[in-house]
C-alpha cells in the first residue's frame, strides 16, 4: 500500500478517490484515519475513525484505532473505553488488551497493567513484546518463574525473530535486576543486534545535518536577526539527549499549579519544515536565510496554535521534546522570553542506557553502543556550540547533582522558570499524569540515585564506547 510505503500524501488522495464510488466507506474512512495519524494529525485522524464508526458501529478496527489516536493526544482514560469497545466486539481482539496494559502503564496503574499483561503471556506465550513491557514494571529476584520461562521461549528455535530480540532485552533488564552484569549485557546486545539489522541508519548523515546547523546558525546569524516582538514568555523547553532526565525534569514542572507538562510535542520540527521548505534542492537549515524573514514568525506563531489547547487552564507550558537540542538557535530566535532547559548526565550512563532501551520510533543510533557513542559526541559538540553563540541563554541542569541535592536543584529550576516554590514540586512521584516515554516508571518514584554511575557495573564490556566518548 502507498501508506506502507510512507507514501502519506499519496495515499489521502487515493482513499478519497476510493470514496466517491465505495458502496463500504467504513474501511476507506478508517485507512484514511490511519493515515493521518502516521502523519501526527491526530485531531484530523480522529475526526475519521467517528466518521467510520458512524457508518458502521460494529467496525472493530476503527474502535481500536480511534483509542490510539486518543492515547497519543493524551486522553488515557478515553482510549482505554474505545479499547474496551473493541473487545465488546470481539473478545479475542489482543491487540486491544496490550494497548490497554501500556495505557495502564502510563497512568501509573502498574498492578492492573502487569494483570493484563501476564493474561496475554496465557494467551500467547511466545508475544515478545509483552513479556519486555512486563519487565519493565517488576524488579526480579532470584529464582522467579518468569526468568524461567523467558529462558525457555529464547531457546525455543521456532520462535519468531523479533519476539525472541523482545525477550533478549527483557532477560537483560531482569538480569540487571538480578547484580548479573555479564548475563545481562549479553541479552542486551543479542536484542540490540537483531533490531539493528532492520534499520537504515549512518553517523554520516547525523554529523552532515549537525554541521550544517553551525554553519548557519552562527554568531553573525542572531546579529543579523535580532527578533523584537517578546514571544515565547510562558513556554520551557527541555532539551537533552534521550534518557538523560528529560522527564524527570518535566514531570518535577508539571507538578506545579501554573505548568502543563506537554510531553515530547514534534510541534517545533514541523513548524520550522512547514514554514521553511525546499528552495531549489535546498532545505533546512541551509534554506534558512533564503526565505522571507517573516518565516520566523510564522513558526512561532505554527507552534502557538498547536498548543493552544494545552493553555486553556494553566499559563505555563513545557515541551519536552529531547531532539528540540538542534533547533535551540531557531527557539531562540522566534521566542526570545521561552525558557530552554538543558539536562546533562554522565555520558557513559547516558549512553548505556539508550541501549538497554527499545525505543518506539526513531533513536536508529540507539541499537549499536559505537553509533550511540558517536551520537552523543555530534551531540555534545552542538551544545558546546550553542553554549558559545548563546552565551548564557540555556539552563544546564545536571542529573547527578539534582538526585544528590533536590530540594535545592528544584528551586533553582522554578526560580529560573519564574515560578513560585510550590512543595508538590519535591513530591513530583504523586503527580497523576500521562507519561508515554521510557521512564513511565522512574517518574512514579521518589528521587533515587541507583542509576548513577551504573555503568561502572559494565566497565568492561562499555569499553568501546567509552573509547569513543573519550574522543569528544
Amino acid at each position: 500500500s502507498l501508506a506502507g510505503k510512507g507514501l502519506l500524501t499519496e495515499a489521502i488522495i487515493a482513499f478519497n478517490n476510493a470514496l466517491i464510488e465505495a458502496e463500504n466507506i467504513s474501511k476507506i474512512l478508517n485507512n484514511l484515519g490511519v493515515t493521518y495519524l502516521k502523519m501526527e494529525a491526530f485531531e484530523k485522524a480522529l475526526d475519521y475513525f467517528n466518521e467510520s464508526i458512524k457508518e458502521d458501529k460494529e467496525y472493530e478496527e476503527a474502535h481500536f484505532n480511534k483509542g490510539n489516536a486518543l492515547r497519543r493526544m493524551g486522553s488515557v482514560e478515553e482510549a482505554i473505553i474505545n479499547y474496551e469497545n473493541t473487545l465488546k466486539i470481539n473478545p479475542d481482539h489482543i491487540n486491544s488488551k496490550l494497548n490497554i496494559s501500556i495505557a495502564l502503564k502510563n497512568i501509573g496503574r502498574f498492578e492492573e497493567s502487569k494483570d493484563l499483561c501476564r493474561e496475554l503471556i496465557e494467551l500467547k506465550p511466545g508475544w515478545g513484546v509483552v513479556h519486555r513491557h512486563l519487565t519493565t514494571m517488576v524488579k526480579y529476584e532470584k529464582n522467579d518463574n518468569h526468568i524461567k520461562q523467558m529462558l525457555t521461549l529464547f531457546d525455543d528455535k521456532s520462535l519468531d525473530k523479533i519476539d525472541k530480540s523482545h525477550i533478549a532485552l527483557a532477560l537483560g533488564k531482569a538480569y540487571e535486576d538480578l547484580g548479573k552484569s555479564e548475563e545481562a549485557f549479553s541479552y542486551f546486545s543479542l536484542g540490540n543486534k537483531y533490531f539493528r539489522s532492520q534499520i537504515k541508519y549512518s553517523t554520516s548523515q547525523s554529523r552532515k545535518y549537525f554541521a550544517a546547523i553551525k554553519r548557519v546558525f552562527n554568531n553573525s546569524f542572531f546579529v543579523n536577526n535580532q527578533q523584537n516582538y517578546d514571544a515565547g514568555k510562558n513556554l520551557i523547553f527541555i532539551t537533552g539527549m534521550p534518557r538523560s532526565g528529560t522527564s524527570l525534569i518535566e514531570q518535577i514542572l508539571a507538578s506545579h499549579s501554573n505548568v502543563y507538562g506537554a510531553g515530547e510535542l514534534k510541534f517545533f520540527r514541523d513548524a520550522i519544515y512547514n514554514n521553511f521548505p525546499d528552495v531549489e534542492g535546498s532545505i533546512f537549515p541551509d534554506n534558512a536565510l533564503l526565505h522571507d524573514p517573516n518565516c520566523f514568525k510564522d513558526v512561532a506563531d505554527e507552534y502557538l496554535e498547536r498548543i493552544s489547547k494545552y493553555r486553556e487552564e494553566v499559563e505555563v507550558v513545557v515541551d519536552k521534546m529531547p531532539y528540540n537540542f538542534m533547533y535551540i538557535g531557531m527557539i531562540h530566535l522566534v521566542f526570545p522570553s521561552a525558557k530552554i532547559i538543558s539536562i546533562q548526565r554522565n555520558a557513559i550512563d547516558n549512553c548505556f542506557s539508550i541501549y538497554k532501551q527499545k525505543f518506539g520510533t526513531g533513536n536508529y543510533f540507539s541499537y549499536s553502543l559505537q553509533e550511540t557513542g558517536e551520537y552523543y559526541n555530534l551531540y555534545n559538540d552542538l551544545m558546546l556550540h550553542w553554549n558559545l553563540v548563546l552565551p548564557e541563554r540555556i539552563f544546564t541542569i545536571q542529573y547527578e547533582k539534582l538526585t544528590m541535592y533536590q530540594e535545592k536543584e528544584t528551586k533553582r529550576l522554578l526560580k529560573h522558570c519564574s515560578l513560585k516554590w510550590e512543595e508538590d514540586c519535591l513530591s513530583f512521584h504523586k503527580t497523576n499524569r500521562d507519561v508515554r516515554t521510557a521512564s513511565y516508571v522512574q517518574v512514579r518514584q521518589p528521587l533515587y540515585n541507583s542509576s548513577v554511575n551504573l555503568w561502572k557495573k559494565y566497565e568492561n564490556e562499555l569499553e568501546p564506547l567509552i573509547n569513543i566518548l573519550e574522543r569528544s
